[in-house]
């Protein structure tokens, strides 16, 4: 067999098991967006910090089949209002005040990870949350 045989061999099996994945794949009742401003000069470990702790929390909250995923997102360069943004999809479309205890058992599992001695208020500050509906998927 060539290589251009084993490749469209492990392309199409790829996408089978893509395309399988994804027709079983749990979808969110509603997408928040989370965004954060960092102090000056604090932006790269506030990122440092949101993976540490907020992903490590909802990974455990996708695990337990409350979120259907969580992303972390850097802005743009020149975007003045926020730097990142924390994505979440919840199963529930009461988002989180529909799983809020469940959440802080979670929470209260966590052992928070400074960064170099910083906490999040010593990092950046919460700018704002958007909440979304998915409405259709491709």
């Amino acid at each position: 067999m060539d290589r251009r045989s084993l490749l469209a061999g492990g392309v199409a099996g790829t996408a089978t098991l893509l395309a399988g994945s994804a027709s079983s794949q749990v979808r969110p009742g509603v997408v928040v967006h989370t965004l954060l401003k960092a102090l000056p000069g604090q932006k790269d470990r506030l990122g440092q910090f949101i993976a540490l702790n907020w992903l490590v929390m909802d990974r455990a909250a996708i695990d337990a089949g409350l979120f259907t995923h969580a992303v972390l997102h850097a802005a743009d360069a020149g975007e003045a209002d926020f730097d990142f943004i924390v994505e979440v999809g919840y199963v529930d479309p009461g988002g989180y005040e529909a799983i809020a205890d469940q959440f802080e058992t979670i929470r209260r599992a966590h052992v928070t990870r400074p960064v170099d001695g910083l906490l999040l208020r010593d990092l950046g500050v919460i700018v704002g949350e958007r909440r979304f509906t998915p409405q259709a998927w491709a």
